[in-house]
């Protein structure tokens, strides 16, 4: 008779031992991992004073950038028949659909297939994902989706030989640390088995639990943890204003978009835009009024009309056209600043245009 209580004591000490032994929040503080103490709300706590800028956010590629694709399809038309040949030797790489997303290779009369279980991106460049071996080791696929070439190719740095294709031709080992900072930027809480202590963590000594994890940009993610937040607004209490300086704003935009000590001869600058921008002599005579968010709303896409941005041009650069001409643009222009400007990189990724923000 003591059988059945015996089995509920020791499933109810099961589950508490899990919920106090669970995956725990960590957080990058420039380079170092450190467990996230921060509460959070959750994007839906902002909806009742910012209802607008909620939907706004959702709606955005921000809102869509990672997806578990272990049960459930993937944005890219995997099994479409199409083949990507490797020049250097001849192996064609290909996808397979139905139960599970796979990359298929065909080499020398061999084949191999490796099953996908993340897929980053919005699709407004790029789909490009991540597999988990059976060994642990994590692989970033060798081929990536691009929508608006409407086809399959090599991931970005992958379409040349690359030493570690001989022992993983299906795509560039990824180490954990480097998986930790995937999700980073493509999540808003990252939640990891085995965190211990206060102080730095080894990601190596960690496993990332994207399962557990909050996906996609969110408001937190540029805003931080805001639970005392909401909960202050719900008692009555007035809400302090984020005032960040625009060498903050940046930074914040710069944490995804951008990389650590970069330096102008990065020869792909292009693609990391807030960087390029403090870079500018537009940023550096603003008087600290330049940022990202001068052009562009967050918590939108970014608008792709010319004559938008050349606005913004001209509401600093003013004046009639001949004393624009004289005092501004050197070929007397008073229209089509971008070109000039920030002109167009498609040499930093492959099959992807990017927008120079080191304003010349």
């Amino acid at each position: 008779m003591l059988l059945f209580p015996l089995l509920a004591l020791f499933l109810l000490l099961g589950g508490l031992w899990r919920l106090a032994n669970g995956p725990e929040a960590v957080h990058l503080v420039e380079d170092r991992w450190e467990k996230d103490a921060g509460q959070y709300a959750g994007t839906e706590a902002c909806r009742s004073c910012h209802a607008q800028i909620v939907e706004d956010q959702l709606a955005s590629n921000h809102a869509q950038t990672v997806r578990s694709i272990t049960n459930a399809r993937p944005r890219a038309p995997f099994g479409n028949g199409q083949e990507v040949v490797d020049p250097s030797n001849g192996a064609r790489y290909g996808t397979a659909g139905g139960r599970e997303a796979q990359l298929i290779l065909n080499a020398g009369g061999l084949s191999a297939s490796q099953t996908l279980q993340w897929e980053f991106g919005a699709g407004n460049h790029a789909f490009g994902y991540l597999a988990l071996a059976d060994n642990g080791a994590w692989i970033d696929a060798r081929l990536n989706y691009y929508p608006k070439a409407g086809k399959w190719d090599f991931t970005s740095s992958q379409d040349k030989p690359q030493k570690y294709l001989l022992e993983q031709p299906m795509g560039r080992p990824r180490s954990p640390e480097e998986v930790f900072r995937c999700f980073a930027c493509h999540a808003t809480v990252i939640r990891a088995d085995g965190v211990k202590g206060t102080g730095p963590l080894d990601p190596g000594k960690l496993t990332i639990r994207p399962d557990r994890s909050d996906l996609n940009v969110g408001c937190e993610s540029c805003h931080g943890p805001r639970a005392a937040h909401v909960r202050e607004i719900r008692s009555g209490k007035p809400a302090p204003q984020q005032d960040w300086s625009a060498g903050e704003m940046n930074r914040v935009c710069g944490k995804c978009h951008g990389l650590n000590n970069i330096e102008a001869s990065h020869p792909v600058i292009a693609r990391f835009q807030p960087h390029g921008l403090e870079q500018s002599r537009c940023f550096r005579e603003s008087g600290g009024k330049l940022t990202c968010s001068t052009c562009h709303n967050p918590h939108q896409n970014a608008r792709r009309e010319a004559s938008f941005y050349e606005a913004k041009c001209l509401s600093c650069h003013s004046g009639a056209t001949a004393s624009i001409g004289k005092s501004v643009c050197p070929k007397g222009r008073a229209a089509d600043c971008i070109s000039c400007h920030m002109p167009s990189d498609s040499k930093s990724m492959l099959h992807v245009t990017f927008t120079d923000h080191r304003i010349r």
